[in-house]
C-alpha cells in the first residue's frame, strides 16, 4: 500500500471512531409513567425549562436528566371563555410559564402564574363558512423578530383540503401580520425557528425548510425508528432541538449543527 493510501485509510479509520453515536431516543410513556401518552408538543421557555403537552393528561415540566413533573392536569386547563374545538395540538414557550398553544384553528394565550387562559391568534370562532374546517397543527416562535409563525389548513365539508398557508403573528397582541400559500400536501405537525438555518417543518419523519413558499427537506429521521414527527422545540441554552414523535412516546434531541 502506498504512502497515500495508508495516509487516506488511517484517516478514514479514524473518522470512523470519533463519529458521533446517533441519538438514544427517550421513552416518555415510561418517563411519566403514563402508558397511554401521545405528546403533540414540546417548548423551551427562555431560563431553558422544558414543557410536554399531552391532550389527554396536560402540561408536564421535565428536566435534561429526564424527570418529568405534570403541571396542569389536562382537567384543571383554565377555561379561555370561548369553545374550545378538538384537541390541544401544539405548544410554544413565549416567556417563563407563558405559551401560545393551538387547539385546532385557534390559538390561546396560557400562563401559569396567573392560572389563565384566553384567545390569543388565529380563526376567530364563527368566521368559517358553515361546514368548512381549519387546523393550526404547527406553531412556532421567533423571539428576536417578536413573531409567531403557524400553519392553518382549510377544509371543506367533505373533509377535502381547500388551501395551506404559513401565517405569521405579532407576539404582543396575536394580531395576524402576514399570509402566503404552500403546497397542499405541506402538513407540518412540529415547526420550530432555529438559529441559522430559518424556519423548520416537520413533515412525516423529515425536518424541512421553509423559504417563503419553498419547502426542500434537509434531514430524514426515519433511521431513528420514528413514525411521524409531532413536535419540535429549540433549546437555546442548549443548542440542541428537541423532536417528538406522539406516536410511539419518543423523544429525540439533536444538536442544532446538524440540522442546519
Amino acid at each position: 500500500m502506498s504512502t497515500r493510501l495508508a495516509l487516506a485509510a488511517a484517516l478514514a479509520l479514524a473518522a470512523a471512531c470519533t463519529a458521533p453515536a446517533p441519538p438514544v431516543p427517550l421513552d416518555l410513556r415510561a418517563a411519566t409513567g403514563q402508558a397511554d401518552l401521545r405528546p403533540s408538543g414540546v417548548a423551551v421557555d427562555p431560563t431553558g425549562a422544558r414543557y410536554l403537552l399531552d391532550d389527554e393528561h396536560g402540561l408536564y415540566r421535565f428536566d435534561t436528566g429526564g424527570a418529568f413533573e405534570l403541571v396542569l392536569p389536562r382537567a384543571a386547563m383554565p377555561d379561555p371563555g370561548v369553545p374550545v374545538s378538538g384537541a390541544f395540538t401544539d405548544l410554544v414557550a413565549i416567556g417563563p410559564g407563558r405559551f401560545a398553544i393551538t387547539a385546532h384553528g385557534a390559538g390561546f394565550l396560557l400562563d401559569l402564574g396567573l392560572g389563565t387562559m384566553r384567545p390569543y391568534f388565529g380563526q376567530a370562532p364563527g368566521t368559517m363558512p358553515d361546514g368548512h374546517d381549519r387546523r393550526i397543527d404547527a406553531i412556532a416562535y421567533d423571539p428576536d423578530a417578536a413573531v409567531l409563525y403557524g400553519q392553518p389548513r382549510t377544509f371543506d365539508a367533505g373533509g377535502n383540503p381547500l388551501g395551506s398557508e404559513v401565517a405569521t403573528y405579532a407576539v404582543a397582541t396575536g394580531a395576524d401580520l402576514t399570509r402566503f400559500a404552500v403546497a397542499g400536501d405541506v402538513a407540518a405537525r412540529g415547526m420550530a425557528k432555529v438559529p441559522g438555518a430559518g424556519l423548520i417543518l416537520a413533515v412525516g419523519t423529515g425536518l424541512c425548510s421553509l423559504v417563503r413558499d419553498d419547502v426542500g427537506e434537509i434531514i430524514d429521521l426515519a433511521s431513528l425508528d420514528l413514525v411521524r414527527i409531532d413536535g419540535l422545540a429549540v433549546d437555546r441554552v442548549a443548542g440542541t432541538l428537541l423532536v417528538i414523535d406522539g406516536d410511539r412516546g419518543q423523544l429525540v434531541e439533536l444538536d442544532l449543527a446538524d440540522v442546519r
